[in-house]
């Protein structure tokens, strides 16, 4: 599947985009300008004063004062530059800003470390996010501030992410929702605990509920792949999966079928993760399972509007035919998954593998997914163990 992200991580671990212009809009001038700038020699970070932090001082478990001092003074140095207008300078602080969690042992980075850099750094970032700057769409520090602020890893960088989520940019909600994937990859990777648990839980809602209203196709994949991020094998696992499962539910059943990929790819990205978050050999709840069943016959039930209002044209193969049918072909396979996680040790019945009448692109194969969607809502989503009603599947 060839993807709407022509570019990621040109500015180091960030995933800025810059979109297909065919389809989209949004270009952070940061990236555009790092176009420009990469091929320059790297001699930027020179321009840098304090450009390293000593060896293993983000692995201390207390900080000494003079390590503290250190620390303020490396942020300190880089932060003129990370708000100045020359691009490889602004790339050289924003790659030593991020160097210490992307250069040493990530699980072992102290919650001393991550507070006291946080300490540090976030009254700058925090002003990179004030309303002017939000409002100007050609001002690229907000996506600059929430790109480092989804590195720290910790409450009050994450209450900026979320808060983003909210702006009317879309590159700016973008950002943040690839943020907040930092964020809960850092939480499941520490080995100290980063947040509460109390405090993660609003971490997801927050990220679920954009998730459930979001019409961007890319910042809604963004945030698919922070739900998913979420749920990796943790504490959060279930939830992260009621909490995709809501949102998406609500996303694709509202959703109007657009005549452009992008929409139809990122519910695809919502029901293979959905597929990889049951599939993992943990037990669920029937709760949990069937929130992730509902979610897929919602999607099911979105590509069967999208042939049959002919935003898929018949009679052609191409890359948007293609994501429908994997769509319906991994919802499929997550409502099998989540059957036999509710009856533990049953089998889940036989399911027409919904997606194989659309890949011929003949106006056949359209007409027989519709009748297999159908069948498939009507005798196995109606009945035990979901018991979905017939009605709350739109087609």
């Amino acid at each position: 599947m060839r993807t709407l992200y022509a570019a990621r991580d040109l500015v180091r671990g960030t995933n800025v985009a810059l979109i297909d212009a065919r389809h989209r809009r949004f270009i952070p001038a940061m990236l555009a300008a790092c176009v420009l700038c990469a091929a320059a020699p790297r001699m930027a970070s020179a321009q840098v004063v304090g450009n390293a932090l000593s060896t293993g001082l983000s692995t201390t478990v207390q900080l000494s004062p003079d390590q503290k001092t250190e620390l303020t003074n490396f942020v300190n140095a880089n932060t003129e530059a990370l708000m100045g207008s020359n691009a490889a300078m602004v790339r050289a602080a924003m790659d030593n800003l991020r160097s210490p969690f992307t250069t040493t042992d990530i699980p072992n980075i102290s919650f001393s470390f991550r507070h006291d850099y946080s300490e540090a750094l976030l009254p700058t970032l925090k002003s990179m996010l004030d309303a002017k700057n939000l409002a100007d769409a050609n001002n690229d520090l907000p996506i600059r501030a929430l790109s480092l602020a989804g590195e720290l890893g910790n409450e009050d960088a994450a209450t900026l992410l979320t808060k983003a989520l909210g702006a009317a940019r879309a590159d700016v909600r973008y950002q943040a929702a690839y943020g907040l994937r930092r964020t809960f990859l850092m939480i499941s990777q520490s080995r100290t605990p980063l947040m509460l648990d109390s405090a993660i839980s609003t971490l997801i809602k927050a990220t679920s509920d954009r998730a459930a209203d979001e019409h961007d196709p890319l910042v809604l994949d963004a945030l698919i792949r922070a739900l998913q991020a979420a749920g990796e094998p943790n504490a959060q696992h279930s939830e992260a999966i009621r909490a995709l499962g809501v949102a998406i539910s609500t996303n694709a059943k509202n959703a109007v079928p657009s005549k452009e990929p992008a929409q139809a790819i990122a519910m695809l990205r919502a029901a293979k993760a959905m597929l990889d978050m049951l599939s993992v050999q943990v037990p669920l709840s029937a709760e949990t399972a069937r929130a992730g069943a509902e979610m897929a016959g919602q999607l099911v039930a979105y590509a069967s509007r999208a042939v049959s209002q002919k935003a898929i044209t018949a009679g052609t193969t191409n890359e948007y035919r293609q994501a429908i049918a994997d769509l319906a072909t991994a919802s499929r396979n997550s409502v099998s998954v989540a059957y036999e996680k509710i009856k533990l040790g049953e089998k889940a019945p036989i399911i027409t593998p919904l997606g194989d009448p659309l890949r011929a692109g003949t106006v056949q194969g359209d007409a027989q997914f519709l009748i297999d969607v159908s069948t498939f809502i009507s005798e196995v989503l109606s009945r035990p163990p979901f018991g979905f009603a017939p009605g709350s599947f739109k087609l």
